[in-house]
């Protein structure tokens, strides 16, 4: 969906301890609010500068800063410049299987093609469906069952 995502460990290869991968994305790239309420994640900015929305609290982060994004907690984030590049570490692992299972390998190591309009609904349901078997729910979920 627009990021350039290298694995450089799974839950797989660390016997489930963590996972491990760098992301790309273009500038304005937004993640929605959700929660995970079975692992960390954490984000080392390596170039470019994110917006990190966790709990009532907005965080910039520019290269060299960690960001800390505890479980149970909602948070999102956007990209404010473009490239943004960053390590994502998920502890304990499991939920990369989400990014694996719906990524299709690069042909080169560089962002792909933009995207016209949004994702497919069907594409999405399956995503949202997996992310919550792996203990992810969003906000959207949440406030429609209010």
């Amino acid at each position: 969906m627009g990021a350039l995502l290298t694995f450089l460990a799974t839950g797989k290869k660390t016997g489930g301890q963590f996972s491990l991968f760098e992301a790309t994305v273009r500038k304005d790239y937004e993640v929605p609010p959700h929660t995970h309420s079975r692992e960390d994640e954490s984000f080392y900015v390596l170039e470019g500068e994110l917006v990190c929305m966790i709990g009532d609290g907005t965080y910039p982060a520019k290269a060299g800063d960690f960001v800390f994004l505890p479980r149970n907690v909602q948070h999102s984030w956007r990209s404010v410049t473009e490239p943004a590049r960053f390590l994502v570490l998920i502890n304990p692992a499991g939920s990369e299987e989400v990014f694996l299972e719906f990524s299709e390998p690069a042909p080169a190591l560089e962002l792909p093609p933009v995207t016209q309009g949004p994702p497919d609904e069907a594409f999405m349901e399956r995503i949202v469906a997996m992310d919550n078997e792996y203990g992810v729910m969003y906000a959207f979920q949440t406030e429609s069952a209010q």
